[in-house]
C-alpha cells in the first residue's frame, strides 16, 4: 500500500525524515520516513524492528544503483510506476532525487526489477520488465539494422 501521491514531496526532506540511506557505489544519500516504508513494505517493516532500528545510523545499500532505489522508493511513497503519466508532485520527487528515468540504463532496470521483487512489488516488477524489454528490443534493432 502506497502512502499517496500527497507524501511523495516529502521524499528526501530531511526535517521530514527519519532514516537515511547510502546508496551504490557513489555514497548517494536518500532519505525517507520509516513509517511509509515499513507500512508499504514487508522488507522495510523488518529492516526497521531489527538491525537497523537505531535512527542515528545511516543505512548502507551498497549493492543498489541510486536511481533504481530512488525510483522504489517513489513507487512504495505513491504508487507511482515508470511507464505511466508522471505527475507534477511526482516528477519534482524524480528531479529532486536527480533521476531521470528516460536516461536509466540496463543495469539500472534490472536492478529496480530486484529490488521489486525484494519488496514484493509486481506493478513496479512488471513496470521495470517492460522497460528493460524495451531497450533490449532497441538494442537488437540497432544491431539488425
Amino acid at each position: 500500500m502506497a502512502a499517496g501521491p500527497s507524501s511523495v514531496h516529502t521524499l528526501n526532506d530531511p526535517d521530514l525524515s527519519d532514516a537515511v540511506f547510502v546508496v551504490g557505489s557513489t555514497r548517494t544519500e536518500i532519505r525517507a520516513s520509516r513509517a511509509i516504508l515499513a507500512s508499504a513494505s514487508p522488507f522495510f517493516a523488518t529492516l526497521f524492528s531489527a538491525e537497523w532500528s537505531n535512527r542515528d545510523k545511516p543505512i548502507p545499500m551498497p549493492a543498489w544503483n541510486p536511481s533504481a532505489f530512488a525510483v522504489a522508493l517513489v513507487h512504495l511513497y505513491c504508487g507511482w510506476v515508470p511507464g505511466t503519466p508522471v505527475s507534477g508532485t511526482v516528477m519534482q520527487a524524480l528531479h529532486m532525487l536527480k533521476v531521470d528515468v528516460d536516461v536509466m540504463d540496463l543495469y539500472a532496470w534490472d536492478n529496480l526489477l530486484d529490488l521489486a521483487g525484494m519488496l514484493e512489488r509486481p506493478r513496479l516488477a512488471s513496470a521495470a520488465r517492460d522497460q528493460i524489454m524495451e531497450l533490449v528490443n532497441k538494442k537488437v534493432a540497432a544491431l539488425t539494422a
